[in-house]
């Protein structure tokens, strides 16, 4: 089964692939059957370059995009981020960051439980 994925390549620490058409059971850096793009995240903005005749090709021979590739097609179709960041982020990990640090807040405060005092009546059960 063939498979459309990322592949490394890059220095150490500076990561950079590029989107290619694979058997499903070669490693990540293994032979490939053929290059349908680049993708450099390191970039601001980044770099991505797809040749989305061939990746239609190949989807159409069977293929399988990875999660990531999808992401990257859906990017380059709407031309830019799918995400929103929240206020002050800059990056999907930012806002993740963000989310936690305010559940965490949410979960450090003690909740407030409004109590109501017991209606009292006149007329008591246990006076009887």
């Amino acid at each position: 089964m063939l498979a459309i994925r990322l592949a490394r390549t890059g220095a150490k620490k500076k990561p950079s692939y590029r989107v290619v058409v694979i058997n499903k059971r070669n490693a990540r850096d293994g032979k490939n059957i053929e290059i349908v793009g680049h993708y450099n995240p390191t970039r601001d903005p980044i770099e991505l370059s797809l040749e989305s005749e061939r990746i239609n090709h190949w989807l159409n021979q069977g293929a399988q995009a990875s999660v990531t590739v999808r992401r990257l097609i859906a990017y380059k179709e709407k031309g830019g981020p799918t995400w929103k960041p929240a206020a002050g982020a800059s990056t999907p990990a930012d806002a993740k960051k963000a989310e936690a640090v305010t559940a965490e807040a949410a979960a450090s405060e003690p909740s407030k439980v409004l109590e109501t005092p017991p209606a009292e009546d006149s007329e008591s059960p246990a006076g009887s």
